[in-house]
């Protein structure tokens, strides 16, 4: 009899530590049971965490938030990635709110990070790249993911946005690696997706990564500021709306920026970005007098942009939302109508895969007036 008991306690304590952690209060007990949880484990929240010290991920782990809050706050990031190993964060509130509140940094030189269906509420920054050096082959996978600035209280995001160096998600020196984005929002950022880093030889090179964008809606200032190149885009079914508010003289942006080769660094067509666009909408919004365009490329135009249908019958929509864009597109080499309908040569008067309209649907210029 005794034999048996103590068999059935083993095989409770096994199933017990075979059970995912729990945990529902209590921001070092937290990261203590992610340090004794072991790799491949999954931590889950059984309520809400108040946590004032950043969360240390440095190995492979699930962070279930259960439809929890996390709540960091202070100021800087509310968790710390810093293993190259695979990593979930989902189904939870993520608020960073105080000031330079930060989401989630990735310390790792490879990092591997997917978050699902997470709801992030930040002061200053969503998802940020701050390893040392480059990071290569880094996969970064949102999924059901909004991150917000919290500077936005009303929730008028289509009209409101943070003017400055704010940014949604922040990539820095990253090379051949991958960020999916799907079926997500990111919005009231300066700069939604920021892509810069360190310039070797007069260039940012990405060396071939590749950013995708999936049935998802990106509104800040501008929804892409562009400071790498070799880097590939490809936009599918999403809406993109460059908002300024500004008055200042030097505040003039765009949806879309590509800002190198603003300086004539020279990259050539084997460091050129390229934009492929399937269907959605590229719009505006304007109510200072800064100067607003709805894609600006580099002065060298060495920028390729494919338009192409999406689905059956879905142009790319490139809609002045206020009408009163300074130009569609802009870019210093390319100054008049016709090198940019040969350069877009499946945007010609919204016959192919591209409709360039208007507010109240008026002809737009393709130059500045």
């Amino acid at each position: 009899m005794k034999r048996r008991i103590i068999s059935i306690l083993a095989v409770c304590c096994m199933m017990v530590a075979m059970m995912p952690a729990a945990f529902a209060t209590g921001g070092n007990d937290l990261q203590a049971q992610i340090d004794n949880t072991a790799a491949g484990g999954t931590v889950t929240l059984t309520g809400n965490v108040t946590i004032s010290t950043p969360l240390t991920i440095n190995k492979a782990i699930t962070l279930d938030g259960n439809g929890n809050t996390l709540t960091y706050d202070q100021s800087g990031e509310a968790i710390k990635i810093t293993t190259n190993d695979n990593v979930v964060i989902e189904d939870m509130i993520l608020n960073a709110e105080a000031s330079n509140g930060q989401g989630i940094s990735l310390y790792s030189s490879s990092p591997k990070v997917e978050v699902n269906g997470v709801t992030m509420n930040v002061d200053a920054r969503g998802i940020s790249f701050k390893q040392d050096g480059y990071a290569t082959n880094a996969h970064l996978a949102l999924d059901n993911t909004k991150i917000y600035n919290s500077r936005i209280t009303d929730g008028d995001y289509e009209h409101k946005t943070v003017i400055g160096d704010t940014r949604g998600i922040s990539l820095f020196d990253v090379k051949s690696s991958v960020i999916d984005i799907n079926n997500s929002e990111i919005y009231g950022f300066g700069y939604t997706i920021n892509l810069a880093g360190t310039l070797v030889d007069g260039i940012r090179d990405y060396d071939g990564t590749t950013v995708n964008v999936t049935d998802s809606k990106l509104m800040g200032w501008t929804a892409f500021n562009v400071w790498s190149s070799s880097t590939k885009f490809n936009i599918t079914n999403s809406y993109l709306k460059g908002i300024n508010n500004s008055n200042g003289a030097t505040d003039g942006f765009a949806t879309i920026v590509v800002n190198d080769d603003i300086y004539g660094y020279g990259w050539g067509g084997t460091n050129a970005n390229e934009f492929t666009i399937k269907g959605g909408t590229i719009t505006n919004y304007r109510s200072g007098s800064a100067s607003e365009q709805l894609f600006r490329i580099d002065n060298q135009g060495v920028t390729k942009v494919n338009f192409e249908i999406y689905g059956r019958d879905q142009h790319v929509k490139i809609i002045d939302g206020t009408g009163d864009s300074s130009s569609v597109f802009y870019s210093g080499y390319l100054m008049t109508p016709d090198g940019w309908i040969n350069y877009m040569t499946q945007c010609v008067d919204g016959e192919e895969a591209c409709e360039v309209t208007g507010y109240n649907d008026q002809t737009l210029p393709f130059i500045p007036a």
